[in-house]
């Protein structure tokens, strides 16, 4: 599997559809990895690659748990601190 398309299942399966894979989103969004890497018949490597690869930040590592960080579909509380935005933003 290419991490295109190791991306875009994690990405379906941690957002939309963690049920398939057998899943439960754990407070946080996090899920084990170990039913998740025979599932996508996949190594830790490979999903670290993904991880690391990704440039819109879309998962994150924690031990031996992953959590995709935005978009979900799915009813969860990512439990993220809430920060006051900067009066300006420089667009350059």
């Amino acid at each position: 599997m290419t991490d295109h398309a190791l991306s875009r299942r994690l990405s379906y399966l941690l957002r939309h559809a963690p049920h398939e894979a057998g899943l439960t989103l754990a407070p946080g969004g996090w899920v084990p990895l170990a039913p998740l890497l025979p599932h996508l018949n996949v190594t830790r490597p490979q999903i670290e690659a993904v991880v690391v690869g990704s440039d819109k930040g879309r998962f994150s590592l924690r031990g031996d748990h992953i959590r995709a960080n935005q978009g979900h579909s799915v009813p969860v509380d990512l439990q993220l601190e809430p920060a006051t935005p900067p009066a300006y933003i420089d667009g350059a």
